[in-house]
């Protein structure tokens, strides 16, 4: 099979994204390909907690929480879709976007920060996930031990971002009681986190 991933000048959809014969992990946005990096441990492990308790709240709720790997086909369009991403963790409230993949946009998005996708998620997807709609986007620095909070506003526009530091617990604006302590959730990791301790006073 060939090998689509190297051609230049090209706009890519899912159907392309497909056929790719290799064992990379790729994002597509406005046709544009993009390579995505292999997490590190402390990005695994900070996803995994907040995972865990989306999966506790969401348990008896409509709203159904998924993580990466899983295509999010934002402009609904299939195998022609031009702007496919893999969200660390994102809530899905629409049923009917719930299928083989998730077709539109999810009603809020997490995305967890390491030092090679600092540009991509902060600027890139903060547009792209603005322009189709997701009500409520986080943006988890683990190097910084912050995070970030923006709430579509009625005019479809990002509003300036609540930032919380590793001491305070983030609260969802569109899902009441969802609540995640971020210094509970970099405590849990300590162990594979010890160069942050210094930094985040864990005590």
């Amino acid at each position: 099979m060939e090998n689509l991933a190297y051609k230049e000048n090209k706009k890519y959809t899912y159907e392309d994204l497909e056929n790719i014969n290799d064992d990379n992990r790729y994002e597509i946005i406005d046709g544009e390909l993009y390579l995505m990096s292999s997490p590190v441990s402390k990005h695994q492990l900070v996803l995994g907690d907040i995972f865990i308790q989306f999966s506790a709240f969401f348990n008896d709720k409509k709203c159904r929480p998924f993580t990466a790997p899983l295509d999010v086909r934002l402009d609904n369009k299939g195998k022609k879709s031009k702007n496919v991403i893999q969200p660390d963790i994102m809530v899905v409230c629409d049923n009917n976007k719930i299928n083989d993949k998730i077709d539109g946009a999810p009603d809020l998005i997490v995305e967890i920060l390491s030092k090679y996708n600092k540009k991509h998620d902060k600027f890139d997807k903060y547009h792209l996930y603005q322009k189709y709609g997701v009500r409520e986007y986080w943006i988890i620095d683990i190097e910084e031990g912050l995070a970030y909070v923006y709430i579509l506003s009625k005019d479809n526009i990002y509003t300036l971002p609540r930032i919380y530091n590793i001491k305070e617990t983030i609260k969802s604006s569109i899902f009441k009681g969802l609540e995640i302590s971020l210094e509970e959730t970099f405590k849990n990791n300590q162990n594979l986190l010890k160069e942050d301790e210094e930094r985040y006073n864990y005590g």
